[in-house]
């Protein structure tokens, strides 16, 4: 079975705790990696054939492994570029990576420096964030299938909001597949670009044919203030689901703790559902 054969499954809705989980982190095909940004990437792979697949990001971006598990599938060399050998760079080298070392490590630099690899060689290039610049309606229409099983008594969604990219489908998808009582959507930013992003993802939508959606929408920005930051680690489990350290724990850690959230934390109940992108790699 390829990976591919199953990206339009839909992902299980658990009710515990009291709120329901969109369990996105269950999707994992090769039972390692974990989430949307997988099943993108997969997508992304099955398309055509390439003889290799170029790829850039920080070291420790989970990126890295996901785009080697890909190649390692699909049976093509892959090539990362990234600024050590180090963290997630290393887990990629473990699934047959090359990596080409870039001085600085920093995002833009290395997705340069893969986007030009690739398109002298024929490779496919996955770009930063694990995102399409061309393709962008149907790149995001593979993820808004999933908002087709949210629950008819759900009021409130809960969005971890990082690069944005799962948001953009998450959002199609709630314009394609209305859910019946939704009234607001809770984006947890968990990313230090906040305002770069939400005009990236609303400039997405609207190539999707979306302009706006008949939802409040309140955003809470888990970098404010120093907060938090990209490279700290959280650890934060509920009713036996493990939560990314750099991601989810980071917004339930928040949003159980930070005065900011407390007029929103009503809304934590069975009414609410919390949209997990994806699992720690495991």
């Amino acid at each position: 079975m390829m990976w591919h054969d199953s990206i339009y499954d839909l992902t299980p809705v658990q009710n515990t705790s009291g709120i329901f989980f969109k369990r996105d982190d269950l999707f994992s095909p090769d039972r390692v990696h974990s989430g949307s940004k997988f099943r993108q990437l997969v997508w992304l792979f099955s398309r055509k054939p390439y003889p290799g697949v170029a790829s850039g990001a920080v070291t420790g971006s989970p990126q890295l492994p996901m785009v080697a598990a890909c190649a390692a599938h699909y049976g093509m060399k892959c090539v990362q570029f990234a600024g050590s050998r180090k963290n997630m760079a290393a887990a990629g080298e473990r699934l047959g990576a090359q990596t080409v070392l870039v001085n600085p490590g920093y995002g833009p630099l290395l997705n340069k420096r893969a986007s030009d690899y690739a398109r002298e060689r024929g490779f496919l290039h996955i770009e930063t964030n694990i995102t399409e610049s061309k393709d962008i309606e149907p790149f995001h229409r593979v993820g808004a299938q999933q908002v087709q099983n949210i629950p008819d008594t759900v009021e409130t969604l809960i969005l971890p909001a990082g690069s944005r990219n799962s948001a953009t489908s998450i959002l199609y998808g709630l314009k394609l597949f209305p859910p019946k009582r939704l009234k607001r959507i809770i984006f947890m930013n968990i990313h230090p670009n906040l305002a770069r992003n939400e005009k990236w993802m609303w400039d997405r939508l609207k190539v999707c044919g979306v302009s706006a959606l008949p939802y409040e929408i309140r955003t809470f920005d888990c970098f404010k203030d120093g907060w938090t930051n990209y490279r700290k680690q959280m650890k934060f489990d509920l009713s036996g689901i493990q939560f990314h350290p750099r991601y989810e724990s980071k917004v339930w850690c928040y949003m159980r703790t930070h005065p900011d959230f407390r007029k929103a934390r009503p809304f934590l109940n069975d009414k609410s559902l919390f949209w997990i992108i994806g699992g720690p790699i495991t």
